[in-house]
């Protein structure tokens, strides 16, 4: 794992099954992006920086996997299920094709299916040989896990998912003058 996704704390809920499920959660900073606003924030999302570009959390975090070998992909539930693994340029999130391996698509149908719901899903999905991970990005003291995401995980668990493989990255904004990890 890279250093700024390796947890740090835990989280502990309470699954619609009565099952209790602690979760591991990091807290990394990240650097506000200065320059031209995207053309699509989502409303309004916060916009970050990473190698100089602009991005969303979501796609920081997948871009700090991918440095440390990890394959992965943003799940994004806005306007249906669409994987994506760069900026969006417009609200149909419309760009290069993403084509996951069939066993991870596999996982995420089995996990929707036993959820019967379309949302809740994590973020982001990530593997490398046989470990995979989920990660679910909040900002911290404005997002929470919903209750969507209660029965999500509740099903990812059923599935044979492991705790151990889903992260909640509880980031937050680096105070002015202050350089994160950007």
């Amino acid at each position: 794992m890279p250093p700024e996704l390796r947890p740090t704390t835990t989280i502990r809920i309470t699954l619609p099954s009565g099952r209790a499920a602690v979760l591991a959660c990091c807290r990394p900073q990240f650097t506000r992006w200065i320059g031209p606003s995207p053309n699509f924030t989502y409303g309004g999302k916060p916009v970050l920086t990473y190698g100089g570009q602009p991005v969303f959390a979501e796609l920081l975090i997948l871009h700090l996997l991918e440095a440390t070998g990890w394959t992965g992909t943003w799940i994004s539930s806005y306007g249906g299920i669409k994987f994506l693994s760069e900026m969006p340029k417009d609200s149909s999130l419309v760009q290069a094709p993403i084509r996951l391996p069939e066993r991870q698509i596999s996982l995420i149908r089995k996990i929707q299916r036993r959820s019967n719901q379309r949302g809740g899903c994590f973020d982001l999905f990530a593997w490398r040989n046989d470990k995979i991970i989920f990660c679910e990005a909040k900002q911290s003291k404005k997002d929470h896990i919903r209750p969507s995401q209660h029965k999500w995980i509740d099903a990812a668990i059923t599935e044979g998912v492991p705790l151990d493989s889903l992260l909640i990255v509880e980031w937050s904004l680096a105070p002015p003058n202050v350089q994160a990890f950007a």
